[in-house]
């Protein structure tokens, strides 16, 4: 018998997931959810599916640069 090969159903993308929950925050960026909630106010885009909010960590890291003199 010879070994079947199995082939990916879906392309492979090269880009990771940037999308960071809210409730992971801390763990992940070193802010507290609140602080993120805060910087929503102020500019930083939320993302939203259902109950649960996400925040890009790319993007929060463009926050920052741009608004580092106000924080």
């Amino acid at each position: 018998m010879s070994a079947k090969q199995i082939k990916p159903v879906q392309p492979e993308i090269n880009h990771s997931f940037d999308l960071v929950r809210l409730t992971h925050s801390k763990q992940l960026c070193d802010f507290s959810p609140n602080t993120i909630r805060s910087f929503f106010d102020r500019g930083l885009r939320a993302y939203r599916h259902g109950k649960m909010v996400m925040f890009s960590r790319s993007e929060l890291e463009q926050f920052l640069k741009t608004q580092a003199d106000s924080i």
